[in-house]
C-alpha cells in the first residue's frame, strides 16, 4: 500500500499530536505512555518466555502501553507491542494479560504482520508508525476521504470521540486462521513453562461474552473470533496437567499496576473517595492504598495522598515504583528536595531504569544549581537522540536547554515539541530562530534544525472536518 504525499503529510500531522507522557499520573487518551512499573512487569513475565524463545525475539520485541479503555493489543512486524490499558482493566489476574502479551508475541514470532509494512516503511519518520499503531489500539483512524484526498478528522487524538476502524486497521486485521495460530502460539508457550492457560481462555470468553448484535468489543474486530478458536482454547485448556503458580511478585505488580490506571484514566465524573473505591473492587482490598494516593493527589488531596502511601507501605514493602509515586506527588507539590531525595532512592533500586533516569532529570531542573542543570540537559539529549523516542522529552529538553542559555540549540528542541502537539506554525518559528541562531553547520542540533526545515517546508496546517 502507497500514500499520496498529501496523505502522508496529513498523517504525520496527526500522529505527531500523540505525546507519550513522561509521568504516568496523568494520561491523554490515546497517548502513548511509559511507565516503568509496567515496563517492569511486562518483562518480568516474558523473560521465562524468552528462555523458550530465543534471543532473536527477545532482541526485537518492544512493548508500548496506550492509554485507551478500549480493549485492544496490536503487534507489528519489527516487534513493537502495543497494549492498551483497556486489557489491563479488564483482566481480573495477570493470567488474561499473560494469554494476550503471548498471543501478540505470535504475530511477531509468525510474522503475520507482512501486509502492513509499505505503510509502516513509508511512514518511518520520526517514530510516526509508533504513532500510528498507538492510534489504531485505541480504536482510532487517522484518515478519511474527501474529493479524492486525505484529510484530518477532529478527535483523532482529543479523547472526545472514538471513530470507527477504517483505513489502517483494515491493515492490521489479521485472519481467523492467523488468529488461530497465534493462539496455538501462546498455548505453546504457556504448555512449555507449565504456567496455566485459564487466563487466555477467560479473556476470550470475556471478550465474547460482552459482543453483542449492535456492539461488538475493538478487540474482536481487530482480532476475530470463532467458535473454533474458542472450542481449541478450551479443549487445550481440558488437558492440561497442572500448572505451575505464578511468582507472587507478578501478582504484586499486577494489581498494583491495574489500581493505578483506575486512579489515572476515567475519574473525571468521581469525586468522592468512597465512588472510588467501588471501581477497585475486583482489586484485593490490600492493593486499594496505592490507587486511592494516586486518586487523592489527582483531586489535590496532598497529604491524604501521602497518608494512603504510607498506609501502602505498612502493608507492603518499598520498591522502586513507591518511591517514584511519592516523587512524583511530591514534586508536583512542590516539595523539591524531598522528591529528589525519593527519586534518587527509586534509582538505587533500578539504576537502569531510563525512565526514572529522565524524571530525575526533570526535577532537577526544578533546582538553582547550574550543574544539575547540566546534567539534566546532557542526560535528556541522550534520552532524544538516542532509543527514547518521546516527544515530551524533547520539551524537558528545552527547558534545560533555555536554563544553560543555549538558545539556538532551544529552539530545535521546542520545535520538535512543538511539531509532536501538530503545532506547525510555531514549529516553523522555532526552526527558524534556530538556524538564524546556530552558526557551527556540524552541530547536531543545526543539522536537526535543516532536517526539520526540510519536513516542515511542505507542510501546512490540515482543516479538520467533522
Amino acid at each position: 500500500m502507497t500514500l499520496s504525499f498529501k496523505l502522508y503529510v496529513t498523517v504525520f500531522i496527526l500522529l505527531y499530536k500523540c505525546v507519550a507522557e513522561a509521568m504516568p499520573l496523568r494520561f491523554e487518551e490515546g497517548s502513548v505512555v511509559s511507565d516503568s512499573q509496567v515496563e517492569h512487569f511486562l518483562d518480568t513475565v516474558c523473560a521465562p518466555a524468552f528462555t523458550i524463545l530465543g534471543n532473536d525475539l527477545r532482541s526485537r520485541v518492544r512493548f508500548h502501553l496506550v492509554n485507551s479503555e478500549a480493549v485492544n493489543a496490536f503487534a507489528t512486524k519489527n516487534g513493537n507491542i502495543f497494549i492498551n490499558t483497556g486489557v489491563f482493566l479488564m483482566a481480573d489476574s495477570p493470567e488474561e494479560v499473560i494469554g494476550v502479551i503471548f498471543h501478540e508475541l505470535g504475530h511477531v514470532a509468525c510474522d503475520h504482520v507482512t501486509k502492513a509494512m509499505d505503510l509502516m516503511k513509508s511512514l518511518e519518520m520520526r517514530s510516526v508508525v509508533f504513532r500510528v499503531l498507538a492510534g489504531i489500539a485505541a480504536g482510532m483512524t487517522a484518515l478519511t476521504y474527501k474529493d479524492g484526498m486525505g484529510t484530518a478528522l477532529s478527535g483523532f487524538l482529543g479523547g472526545t470521540s472514538l471513530i470507527d476502524l477504517t483505513t489502517l486497521t483494515e491493515m492490521m486485521h489479521f485472519s481467523r486462521s492467523q488468529e488461530g495460530a497465534a493462539d496455538q502460539f501462546a498455548l505453546n508457550v504457556l504448555k512449555k513453562l507449565h504456567w496455566s492457560i485459564n487466563g487466555l481462555a477467560i479473556f476470550m470468553e470475556k471478550m465474547v461474552r460482552t459482543s453483542g448484535v449492535n456492539h461488538v468489543p475493538l478487540y474482536l474486530r481487530t482480532h476475530p473470533c470463532s467458535h473454533d478458536r474458542l472450542s481449541s482454547i478450551q479443549d487445550a485448556q481440558k488437558n492440561l496437567g497442572p500448572a505451575q503458580t505464578l511468582d507472587r511478585e507478578i501478582y504484586q505488580e499486577f494489581f498494583k499496576i491495574k489500581a493505578k490506571l483506575l486512579a489515572c484514566t476515567g475519574i473525571q465524573n468521581i469525586s468522592s473517595l468512597k465512588m472510588f473505591r467501588h471501581r477497585l473492587v475486583k482489586v484485593p482490598d490490600t492493593y486499594h492504598c496505592f490507587g486511592e494516593s494516586i486518586f487523592l493527589h489527582r483531586k489535590g488531596k496532598f497529604q491524604h495522598a501521602l497518608e494512603a502511601l504510607d498506609r501502602f507501605e505498612k502493608i507492603h514493602k518499598k520498591d522502586a515504583f513507591t518511591c517514584e509515586l511519592r516523587a512524583q506527588i511530591l514534586f508536583e507539590n512542590g516539595k523539591l528536595s524531598q522528591a529528589l531525595k525519593f527519586i534518587h532512592a527509586a534509582l538505587k533500586m533500578r539504576p537502569k531504569d531510563s525512565n526514572m533516569k529522565t524524571y530525575a532529570a526533570i526535577i532537577a531542573l526544578d533546582t538553582p544549581f547550574r550543574e544539575q542543570w547540566k546534567r539534566s540537559a546532557t542526560l535528556l539529549e541522550g534520552a532524544v537522540f538516542g532509543t527514547q523516542k518521546d516527544p515530551q522529552l524533547w520539551y524537558w529538553l528545552g527547558v534545560a536547554l533555555g536554563k544553560l542559555n543555549r538558545i539556538g540549540e532551544m529552539h530545535v528542541a521546542m520545535a520538535e515539541y512543538a511539531l509532536s502537539k501538530g503545532d506547525i506554525q510555531e514549529a516553523k518559528r522555532h526552526t527558524k530562530l534556530a538556524i538564524d541562531r546556530l552558526k557551527n553547520k556540524v552541530n547536531k542540533y543545526f543539522i536537526r534544525a535543516k532536517d526539520l526545515q526540510q519536513v516542515l517546508k511542505n507542510i501546512t496546517p490540515v482543516k479538520a472536518y467533522d
